[in-house]
């Protein structure tokens, strides 16, 4: 059962990103899109969105994503794990007080990236493509079951791939902003040290929410030309790189400073310790085994041929 103070919690984060990506729609075009939201428990994807048929939105959240995200980020905050509050902060000291805020702030980040992958099909116009089709009404979603999804394999994948594009922007615009980082840093001096320390939380906390989504879970591997969606490490690849180009295009970086914190091929490396963090939390709360969740599962997915194609698809 949703307590009331997270109910709150929840609809916060969905008024201001939507408020904040209608403000940016006006600036662009004059105008703004009318979207209706529902936080509910009685649903079987984590969210969807869909178009009403009096031409509006409407965008579903299932609150123990959320719950869980907050859960697992709590877990890995404490102090006895010194060594991720580290990586976080880049402070060797713990400090209770800004561990509570990071990790409200990393919550946030973490189920944003849902929000926003989602309002992604609908202001990047996907919802308004597939209803042209004369498709049934099926709904758009972050797990939509590919039976229900009448598109083409390739054509599926774009639309996922650009509606992550429209979060990792939508993320780096808000969290690396300067005058944001200022607001953060009223509450508790120096938590964020600079954009680039803003950017990691970023790449960190999404980190997060695709390792609950299942990075580590062993599956099958599938024929990507022919499934509606990639494999979810090829896709957080695709993410991170959105992210980093759109950290280099809004803040006008030095590109020969940082170089390789700015460098996919860093992040190729280190995630696998950071989606670790998830897994152990599965195996030691959840009761999972190490040969069904581990970040050795999956290695596959971020095959050359893979990389490729997600390459392939960013040219459509």
């Amino acid at each position: 059962m949703l307590s009331e103070k997270a109910k709150e919690a929840y609809t916060d984060y969905l008024d201001a990103s939507i408020h904040y990506c209608n403000d940016n729609l006006f600036d662009y075009i004059g105008t703004k899109l009318k979207i209706d939201y529902v936080i509910t428990d009685s649903m079987e994807f984590n969210a969807n969105c869909s178009l009403l048929p009096e031409g509006s939105y409407k965008l579903n959240i299932r609150f123990e994503v959320f719950e869980k995200i907050f859960k697992i980020l709590n877990t890995l905050l404490y102090e006895k794990n010194m060594k991720f509050y580290t990586i976080v902060s880049g402070e060797r000291k713990y400090d209770l007080k800004k561990a509570n805020i990071y990790l409200e702030l990393m919550h946030h980040i973490s189920c944003r990236l849902i929000i926003y992958h989602e309002l992604g099909h609908i202001f990047n116009g996907h919802l308004d493509y597939y209803n042209s089709l004369s498709m049934n009404q099926q709904k758009l979603s972050l797990f939509m079951d590919s039976r229900q999804n009448q598109l083409l394999p390739l054509e599926s994948q774009v639309l996922e791939m650009d509606a992550d594009a429209f979060a990792a922007t939508r993320l780096i615009g808000q969290y690396t902003y300067s005058p944001n980082i200022k607001s953060i840093n009223d509450i508790e001096t120096t938590l964020l040290k600079n954009q680039l320390h803003a950017l990691l939380l970023v790449i960190i906390s999404s980190c997060i929410t695709f390792s609950i989504m299942g990075l580590g879970y062993k599956r099958e591997s599938v024929n990507h030309l022919e499934s509606k969606y990639l494999p979810l490490r090829t896709r957080q690849d695709y993410y991170v790189r959105c992210v980093l180009n759109a950290y280099k295009v809004l803040n006008n970086v030095d590109l020969d400073a940082d170089l390789e914190l700015l460098d996919i091929k860093f992040y190729r490396e280190v995630l696998y310790n950071i989606e670790q963090y998830v897994n152990l939390y599965h195996r030691e709360a959840l009761g999972f085994q190490e040969k069904e969740i581990d970040s050795s599962n999956n290695r596959n997915e971020m095959d050359t041929a893979l990389i490729r194609h997600s390459d392939f698809l960013e040219t459509f």
